[in-house]
């Protein structure tokens, strides 16, 4: 048995603070999983050392746990949703607009083949519940217009609206 999906989070005011909790809390978090039987895969772990500009923590590259050297990266992907170091969802709005694009072009596909409540189901189904999942992380970013500009080209194709075609009078 593997302890899946687990995380992990210390807090410093220094790059050598941070680091020095994070071996203690591996290892006790490695004690933790034996006494449990489960296993550590100090391979597929990974590092991110979050803050603000005003934080700057002058991370090292990379910190050696269990004579392996882990990277420390600047995103990571925690249960579906990319979070960046600087704790900002550029990266996130990016990965999932390009999702629901390819979204777009299944619903451009299909109306011509279908009536507008199949092309509503296949929007709840694959275009709204990605968009919304995590919404409340994400959704004050100052990128999250993109997502909005997708859903407005979805809807238009659901209408049979041209690409300026307002949406104010449609009721879904």
């Amino acid at each position: 048995m593997f302890a899946d999906d687990t995380s992990l989070l210390v807090t410093g005011e220094s790059a050598e603070e941070v680091i020095d909790e994070a071996k203690v809390t591996k290892d006790s978090f490695k004690n933790w999983c034996s006494r449990n039987k489960l296993s550590l895969n100090i391979n597929k772990s990974e590092i991110v050392v979050f803050g603000t500009k005003r934080s700057k923590i002058n991370a090292p590259i990379s910190i050696d746990l269990e004579d392996l050297s882990v990277t420390i990266n600047q995103l990571t992907k925690f249960l579906g949703i990319y979070i960046e170091q600087n704790l900002k969802w550029n990266e996130h709005v990016d990965i999932l607009n390009k999702r629901l694009s390819s979204v777009c072009y299944t619903l451009h596909v299909l109306k011509y083949q279908v009536d507008i409540n199949v092309l509503k189901l296949v929007y709840y189904a694959n275009f709204q519940s990605l968009m919304t999942y995590g919404i409340s992380l994400w959704g004050a970013s100052n990128s999250c217009y993109k997502i909005f500009i997708t859903q407005k080209r979805a809807l238009r194709m659901i209408f049979g609206l041209r690409f300026r075609g307002s949406l104010k009078r449609i009721t879904f």
